[in-house]
């Protein structure tokens, strides 16, 4: 060892020794030594109670807040849940509805397939261009607002079935309408 750090070494050695000494002689000793320490150690023990009662108290309340609050969260889920269910009912049923009048009056698929679409639209509160999606077969998928909707008219023999599905979220309905050729 070099000299400068023998010199430093026995002269920070003592110092940090002085302040060991000095900090164990010091009142804050972890065992009480004095009346005053006993008396304050008396009346923790008498607080012990009170104080785990209260915090009990604060628990069973912070609980049931917490309780009461997730159960009216899962309510309001449900709720619009039903309530988009019930749109989408509505606007699909809407929907196979146009596109059989378009049928009955037309008899062309890509018209009921347009009228369709401006029918769920409209019961959607949306504004629709008639020319926004060009429809050249017997189905369509688009998005009009939130909701994707999926029409396919379909010709079996002597009739046609009109399909609408529509999805929003969790929730998705589907309409069947048949029509008869003969009606068109």
């Amino acid at each position: 060892m070099t000299r400068p750090y023998a010199f430093a070494t026995l002269f920070i050695v003592p110092i940090g020794l002085m302040l060991l000494v000095i900090s164990a002689s010091a009142h804050d000793a972890f065992y009480p030594h004095h009346r005053q320490d006993l008396d304050e150690l008396t009346r923790q023990r008498e607080l012990r109670g009170p104080v785990l009662i209260i915090t009990a108290v604060f628990v069973l309340i912070l609980a049931g807040v917490l309780y009461v609050t997730l159960r009216k969260i899962g309510r309001l889920d449900d709720e619009h849940h039903e309530t988009t269910r019930a749109h989408l009912e509505k606007a699909s049923n809407h929907a196979a509805q146009a596109a059989r009048m378009s049928l009955v009056d037309s008899g062309k698929v890509s018209e009921a397939v347009q009228a369709a679409l401006a029918a769920y639209a409209k019961a959607s509160r949306i504004a629709w261009n008639p020319n926004h999606g060009m429809v050249g077969g017997n189905s369509i998928r688009c998005k009009i607002g939130s909701d994707v909707v999926i029409i396919k008219i379909s010709s079996q023999d002597d009739r046609y079935q009109i399909e609408v599905n529509a999805s929003c979220d969790e929730a998705d309905t589907q309409s069947i309408l048949e029509v008869s050729k003969a009606n068109t």
